[in-house]
């Protein structure tokens, strides 16, 4: 549990260090160089986190042995060939593997480069979205996005292929996001949400069309089992999930997070961009590169999720695809609120405060056995 703790403790101290560097350079250039600053944080943090997930032993999470296995089943066998339903399908994930085997690399090998590419994208994504680095990454960090990737490894990895497309999207490159969208779905079903997020992007958001909106979810959230069995009619692998939750047994691999812990921080989520929203220029919402109304009308889906569908694991699978825009939507409503900088100051660290306290629960319980944290060397 410590060496997660000193992780958080060694991010803090390092953007620290860069704010204090910033603080000695000639006042003419402040913006450049607080830019370039903040961007040397993202990428030393992004190579960091790199690392610390490329690197762990086959024995840190409770489905990093069976990926294994995975990779070996799918590295021997030809690109389409049939083999067993429990590794059918998402064929992009399958060339990756064969890629990675056909140059003699193994497993490990093979873990380093999915968690470049999971970890990556996720920075990218923080790189165009956000406004506020720092935060951004401290968001990603305790509320188990990142460690969920030691387990969840290849959902994870479709969710960073779909930040990309979402990137892709508000820069207008609409093809290459579509492309992205596909690759995603190739490597992980449940990907198809993406195209949900599409159909939100192009909606011209304002308070009134958000609060319609929340209604019209809160309704379907009265109906969802029909549109469960659709989805377990679509991705029959989930049926007996879905048929867990009905007896009754959610105590799947979201652990403790399936008893209702994930729920009150969802409803911290809402609770944050409330507040925000409020205080915050109603002129200033669509400035900058991402639309952030587009940003907190995907948080909110994941707040609603989070606080519903508590005890359904299925749907808290669902809810990842949403949570991940949770790292840009909070920092940049702070950030647009029209209250003074000291202010914001003390909002952004009642959120790094706040958001230890369930990060060290589920390190407490152990959540996705994740501790000890050991390196490959000790496989």
């Amino acid at each position: 549990m410590a060496f997660y703790i000193w992780i958080y403790i060694a991010l803090i101290v390092f953007w620290i260090i860069i704010q204090l560097s910033f603080n000695v350079q000639e006042k003419r250039t402040n913006r450049i160089i607080y830019f370039q600053n903040s961007l040397l944080f993202l990428y030393v943090i992004g190579v960091g986190l790199t690392i610390i997930m490329g690197i762990r032993s086959i024995d840190v999470g409770y489905d990093t042995q069976m990926y294994g296995r995975i990779f070996s089943i799918l590295g021997q066998a030809d690109l389409f060939e049939n083999v067993s339903n429990s590794v059918s399908g998402y064929w992009c994930y399958r060339l990756i593997c064969k890629i990675v085997y056909f140059f003699g690399g193994n497993y490990q090998i093979f873990l380093f480069i999915t968690s470049a590419i999971t970890v990556g994208g996720v920075i990218r994504f923080i790189k165009y979205t956000s406004e506020n680095y720092f935060i951004s990454v401290v968001l990603y960090y305790l509320s188990f996005l990142y460690l969920q990737a030691f387990n969840g490894a290849r959902q994870c990895l479709a969710i960073s292929v779909c930040l990309n497309a979402y990137v892709e999207l508000e820069r207008k490159r609409y093809f290459k996001s579509i492309i992205l969208s596909v690759i995603a779905c190739l490597i992980h079903n449940t990907a198809i949400i993406m195209f949900i997020i599409y159909a939100i992007k192009f909606i011209n958001w304002n308070h009134k069309k958000l609060i319609i909106y929340v209604a019209g979810i809160l309704i379907v959230c009265m109906y969802i089992d029909p549109i469960i069995n659709l989805f377990t009619y679509i991705f029959p692998r989930y049926a007996i999930i879905y048929a867990d939750y009905l007896n009754g047994n959610v105590a799947t691999m979201f652990g403790g997070i399936a008893r209702g812990r994930k729920a009150l921080v969802s409803v911290f989520y809402i609770f944050i961009i409330l507040i925000t929203i409020y205080f915050t220029d109603r002129g200033k919402m669509e400035d900058g590169f991402a639309n952030n109304w587009t940003l907190i009308s995907l948080s909110v889906i994941e707040g609603i999720i989070g606080i519903i569908f508590r005890h359904n694991t299925m749907m808290l699978r669902m809810q990842l695809y949403f949570s991940v825009f949770m790292i840009s939507c909070i920092p940049n409503c702070v950030e647009r609120m029209w209250l003074n900088k000291r202010i914001k100051c003390i909002c952004n660290i009642i959120i790094c405060v706040v958001m230890i306290i369930p990060f060290c629960v589920q390190l407490k319980e152990n959540y996705g056995r994740i501790i000890p944290y050991l390196v490959f060397m000790h496989n």
